[in-house]
């Protein structure tokens, strides 16, 4: 299944399985899930595994602001647009 590919600082990386929510609390620099009521914003960290052009192993990381109880369908997200990536150990 072909999971589609993305371009962070000037490297493809291939995507190996869907994005999917990394479920973990985040640094204090962004608003969590469970500290707001309906209809508050929160950061949503999504990530996935990806191998670059060389076949190496990375995690890709996304970042988005959602609000509580009006979630978007995840297919209607950017994903063209990675706020990290990261060498798997």
């Amino acid at each position: 299944m072909d999971f589609g590919k993305v371009t962070f600082e000037g490297k493809i990386f291939k995507l190996m399985e869907e994005a999917d929510f990394t479920n973990r609390q985040l640094p204090s620099q962004f608003v969590n899930y469970h500290e707001v009521t309906k209809g508050e914003t929160y950061d949503a960290e999504f990530s996935a595994d990806a191998v670059d052009e060389d076949g190496i192993g990375h995690q890709v990381y996304w970042m988005f602001e959602f609000v509580k109880g009006n979630e978007p369908e995840l297919d209607s997200l950017n994903w063209d647009n990675p706020v990290d990536v990261r060498l798997v150990k």
